[in-house]
């Protein structure tokens, strides 16, 4: 039994440290209702509902400081469930670059 944990751990843990980070230049638009939104070159709007704390410690972007402002952006996607058992994706930062 204590085999099949420790094997189901790592299962498990293999998924997590195999997510890749990708990377956008986007133009933040705004954070509205815990969404943080930008715009890329193809005019595509991209959502984002988790930021790492770090990230925000450096870029407040609940505010309209950094609105209309270019930015490289580092992210993660996962696939989570919501309330009635649908799959969604959620999109979440690691990383943010000014681009002056």
């Amino acid at each position: 039994m204590k085999t099949l944990f420790v094997f189901l751990i790592t299962i498990t843990s293999m998924g997590l440290l195999n997510q890749e980070t990708e990377t956008m230049k986007a133009t933040f638009d705004g954070y509205v209702d815990g969404i943080y939104f930008f715009t890329d070159k193809d005019d595509f709007s991209n959502e984002f509902v988790h930021v790492e704390k770090g990230v925000l410690e450096q870029f407040d972007l609940t505010t309209d400081e950094f609105k209309g402002k270019l930015f490289v952006i580092s992210y993660t996607t996962d696939t989570e469930e919501d309330d009635e058992g649908d799959e969604i994706t959620t999109n979440t930062i690691t990383d943010l670059k000014l681009v002056e």
